[in-house]
């Protein structure tokens, strides 16, 4: 499965889980005919990530297409964060204090969506990632954080097993996201069992 279609499913679900959440979140919907949700989404609409952001989104509007034949109507109000840190913030001010969203998504890399979490504790709104490791920063905002990414450090089990399977191997080269909170966070698991297998190590970043 490539990446792109990896981040489009991701997307999906994330939605179907956000919807299936909105319960706890808005307790006055239990006993509405129709649920009603306003989502903000944080995105690299430009910039950076913009291609790997822009499968993200699309996962997420045909969700809201099949959501809405559920009876569940759920408005995505996307803000561009350029994929960058201060654009984020002025992004989630905008969405919580403007737009009056039920929720925020941040679809960015995780360099763009660590700084929001001091935020959002502060605010006491949900706000779900999908690239930042949430074992990283559950303490940072241990009410309001959710991530459906991928936790980092379970993939080190598969890791060693690849190599107990091919002891040949003596030189690595891997490529990842430029991102100092997901990217980097694969490479140093890389790079820790390189040193201490006696791997020869390369970053392609």
């Amino acid at each position: 499965m490539t990446m792109p279609t990896r981040s489009f499913r991701a997307a999906k679900c994330l939605l179907h889980v956000l919807a299936l959440m909105s319960a706890l979140w808005l307790p006055f919907l239990a006993n509405s005919e129709e649920i009603k949700l306003r989502v903000g989404v944080i995105s690299g609409l430009t910039g950076a990530a913009a291609q790997w952001c822009a499968f993200q989104n699309k996962g997420m509007i045909l969700a809201q297409e099949e959501l809405k034949s559920e009876g569940i109507s759920m408005e995505l109000v996307f803000e561009d964060s350029q994929t960058s840190g201060p654009k984020a913030i002025t992004a989630y001010n905008k969405l919580i204090q403007l737009d009056k969203v039920d929720a925020v998504i941040a679809d960015d890399f995780g360099l763009v969506i660590a700084p929001l979490l001091p935020l959002v504790e502060r605010r006491t709104l949900p706000l779900v990632a999908t690239s930042l490791p949430q074992q990283r920063y559950w303490d940072v905002a241990p009410k309001q954080f959710f991530s459906v990414s991928s936790q980092i450090a379970y993939s080190r089990t598969a890791y060693d097993r690849f190599f107990e399977l091919h002891p040949d191997i003596k030189r690595i080269s891997v490529v990842a996201f430029d991102d100092p909170e997901w990217g980097n966070a694969y490479l140093a698991i890389w790079r820790d069992i390189a040193s201490q297998r006696g791997n020869t190590y390369r970053d392609w970043e």
